[in-house]
Formats: C-alpha cells, structure tokens, sequence
C-alpha cells in the first residue's frame, strides 16, 4: 500500500489542514492506457532482471502488508517498527500516518498496477528503479467523512525506488507518484 503514501508524501501541515489530504491533480489529462508489453526487457541483462524481479516482489509484498496500517490510520508503535523494516527513512510515511491521524484522513483500498517495468538499475543489481501505472480510481480517500479534493481520475505514473540493505533485504528510498499520465 505504498501507492497510498506514494500519492500523498507531499507536504502536509496542520490537523485541519485540507492539504494534508493526497496531492494528486484535480484534473488529468491522458490518453487511453496502452496493454502492457515486456519489450523494455530487452534492455537489460540477465542479472539486472533478476534484480528488477526481485525488488519489484519485495515491494509488491510491502504493498499487501502496509494496507492494513494506511487503512487503520494510526501511527502507532507496530505501524513504526513496519516502516522501519521496509524504509531506509521510515520517517517519510510515519510523518504522513500521522498528519493522515490529525487530520481525521482515511484511507480505503489501494491502487491499481496496470503496468510495471524497470527505468534502472544500478551496479551490482543492489538500486533498482520501477516505474509503475497505477490507477487510483480504486482508492478511496476522505477526511472527516468526506471525499478528498483533488483525488486524480485517470492513471499516473509512480516512481519506485528500492535498494538492498547490508543484510540484502530490499528496502524504498522514494516512492513518488507523479502527476503525468501514463
């Protein structure tokens, strides 16, 4: 459920605050999403499709597993200990779960993948960049009960940037999403 926080690791101040909801264009302009093709593989070698593989499974994983705590809206210790599993600065979206807490912002659902590939990888297979669509439309955002302004229609891209730890666990160094279309 990183796409949640990757939709909304823009700066948010004060509980009443009403961008402390995501910050994702009011309007979106893009044209028909393409299906997906795996050409782009071709760009890389054996060993850094490995790698592209491995950390994209490593962050589909964190996604399934922080969904519950994005849902729950709750920077609580458990929440902390999480991100600090899967965060080089697991700061970043405990800042966030807790202007989302202050500011009464809940979250309900993920984003939908439709398309994934590699944009990098850096040497030795240890950095890898993902670049993703991702449809938001199967998000739902509110703050206090009410639908979050500004919440995008159509698909974007997302950046998702991972790399290893000294123990080879695959951790995110940025997850933005942007405000092209894809």
């Amino acid at each position: 459920m990183a796409s949640t926080m990757s939709a909304t690791l823009a700066a948010c101040t004060g509980d009443d605050a009403p961008d402390a909801t995501p910050s994702e264009p009011s309007t979106a302009t893009s044209s028909a999403v393409e299906a997906p093709t795996d050409e782009w593989r071709e760009e890389f070698s054996t060993e850094d499709l490995q790698a592209y593989d491995a950390a994209l499974a490593a962050f589909e994983t964190y996604e399934d597993q922080s969904l519950a705590y994005w849902e729950a809206g709750v920077a609580s210790p458990e929440a902390e200990a999480f991100f600090s599993r899967w965060w080089f600065a697991p700061m970043l979206p405990m800042n966030l779960l807790q202007t989302y807490e202050a500011s009464e912002v809940v979250v309900d659902g993920d984003v939908t993948v439709l398309e994934s590939r590699a944009q990098s990888v850096g040497a030795d297979g240890v950095d890898v960049e993902i670049v993703q669509c991702v449809d938001p439309t199967t998000r739902t955002v509110t703050q206090r009960g009410t639908p979050a302004p500004g919440a995008a229609t159509e698909p974007l891209a997302r950046i998702v940037s991972l790399s290893q730890d000294g123990d080879g666990n695959w951790r995110l160094t940025s997850l933005p999403t942007t405000e092209d279309p894809c």
